[in-house]
């Protein structure tokens, strides 16, 4: 009975300690979810990245942000007895960004991940701005600009993951880099 419970309790731990793989070994896809928690928007996401590993130590990534802002300012209050209108300012704008790059993971530990890479930032931009003055006879009119950029942009990066379990890690990053509009 002993040698029984032996033998199971060692087939057991080997094969415990077969999952134990907590970093990619290759051939796997991880899809990320980025935040900028020391930002000006803490709870905000930063984008959807996709990484495809082609070994342990390499992994191709794409990355996609889609943004949306509109914000609205009163410039004049309404005021019935002088026949004066509100007034107000609007601004809004989309943004797209892909960005296509490569990691070279380096030896760590085995939870820890730490990576040198970069990537290529093809974005797209769109801004419309209103802007509404009051005329002859208390008539509300406006001005309106709209302007649409894209943008090339070249990026270094490092950082590291710290996996928790298989395919479950918190990572951090940082780059540099060159963009023009």
């Amino acid at each position: 009975m002993k040698k029984y419970l032996l033998a199971t309790t060692a087939v057991m731990v080997s094969v415990m300690s077969a999952q134990a793989q907590y970093r990619p070994a290759g051939g796997e896809k991880n899809l990320e979810l980025m935040m900028a928690p020391l930002g000006g928007s803490p709870l905000s996401m930063g984008g959807i990245k996709l990484r495809k590993w082609d070994s342990a130590t390499s992994a191709k990534r794409l990355a996609v942000f889609l943004g949306y802002s509109n914000e609205s300012t009163i410039t004049q209050d309404e005021n019935s007895q002088i026949q004066q209108s509100e007034l107000k300012d609007t601004e809004s704008g989309i943004s797209v960004s892909l960005q296509l790059g490569i990691e070279k993971h380096k030896a760590g530990t085995e939870r820890l991940s730490p990576y040198m890479g970069g990537y290529v930032d093809l974005s797209f931009g769109t801004s419309n701005k209103k802007e509404e003055t009051q005329g002859p006879a208390n008539k509300v009119g406006y001005t309106q600009t709209k302007g649409a950029d894209l943008g090339v942009g070249v990026n270094a990066v490092a950082g590291f993951d710290y996996y928790f379990a298989k395919s479950i890690y918190l990572g951090t990053e940082l780059g540099f880099g060159l963009a023009a509009k």
